[in-house]
């Protein structure tokens, strides 16, 4: 399952779940599966945006990545948990932000679901 940020129906960001949740973690933000802002609400998650972006520059190791992780059950039940790798939440944080620069530019909201 996945998770993608549109402006005016055309997608601009797509991450699944589990890194959704983790955006929203670093961001500091409550955001359900699907939903829309825009205005003032817009320009302030943009900061929240711009202020993780420059935490991560001055603190590297907030991006560096995760190793793959495997977990095997009592009777042989494997899972895996893959990694991320080292950047993946810059890359991510500053697509977000060209979205955000769109939406607003244009008077639109940014939606996701």
């Amino acid at each position: 399952m996945s998770v993608s940020f549109y402006v005016d129906g055309s997608e601009q960001l797509n991450v699944a779940n589990g890194n959704f949740a983790r955006l929203t973690e670093l961001l500091g933000v409550e955001m359900d599966w699907g939903g829309e802002m825009a205005g003032t609400e817009l320009a302030k998650f943009r900061e929240k945006i711009a202020f993780v972006l420059e935490s991560i520059q001055a603190l590297p190791e907030l991006d560096g990545g995760k190793p793959d992780e495997e977990d095997v059950g009592a009777r042989g039940c494997r899972i895996v948990y893959c990694g991320l790798r080292p950047g993946y939440f810059t890359e991510r944080l500053t697509q977000l932000r060209r979205a955000v620069d769109a939406a607003i530019a244009r008077g639109l909201p940014l939606c996701w679901g």
